[in-house]
């Protein structure tokens, strides 16, 4: 149970989005969390930068992530 987990985070500060941010609600995985709201990139704009991704890079986990949404 003592497994490392990493997650990988990109920041721009100069980087325009195309689409309106949008409030998502997060996975609750207890019945007694209360529910949060946070500020996502929609999906549609996900998947842009998904694609952006695969055609510069080519990595693999980019193709599961697409094919994943």
């Amino acid at each position: 149970m003592n497994a490392n987990k990493r997650v990988k985070v990109d920041v721009s500060k100069s980087k325009q989005l195309e689409l309106d941010p949008e409030m998502q609600g997060t996975f609750l995985g207890y019945s007694v969390q209360a529910e949060h709201k946070l500020l996502c990139y929609s999906l549609e704009e996900i998947l842009v930068e998904k694609l952006r991704a695969m055609m510069q890079v080519m990595q693999s986990k980019d193709f599961y992530d697409f094919w994943h949404l």
